[in-house]
């Protein structure tokens, strides 16, 4: 059985996946047409960490063990998947500006 502190932390984890995370990854699908094995890898150590915690001789030392862990994999999805939107954006920015670049030299020649 969880201690309130530990359902409220994994709960915690599913609450900024719902607002934050989940509309990310569905913008990383969209761009780059793939879901990266990367994060599918850190989703399923959350949630294989996540499910030690339920063993029925679980001590408490490794709930936390394991939370803590499901915890650290949760932050690295959220670090990549922000690493992946970011890398699409400035691969937008260089094409905007060498369209700009090249409009630009070119409206000198017409």
């Amino acid at each position: 059985m969880l201690t309130k502190e530990q359902e409220k932390r994994i709960n915690l984890l599913y609450v900024e996946y719902q607002k934050d995370i989940k509309t990310l990854i569905f913008y990383v699908e969209r761009k780059f047409h793939r879901f990266p094995k990367g994060l599918l890898k850190e989703f399923r150590d959350v949630f294989d960490h996540i499910s030690r915690c339920y063993e029925e001789n679980a001590t408490e030392q490794y709930k936390e063990e394991n939370i803590q862990k499901a915890e650290n994999h949760f932050n690295r999805i959220k670090l990549d998947t922000y690493k992946y939107v970011s890398d699409y954006k400035k691969q937008l920015c260089k094409i905007i500006a060498t369209f700009l670049f090249a409009h630009s030299y070119l409206s000198q020649f017409f």
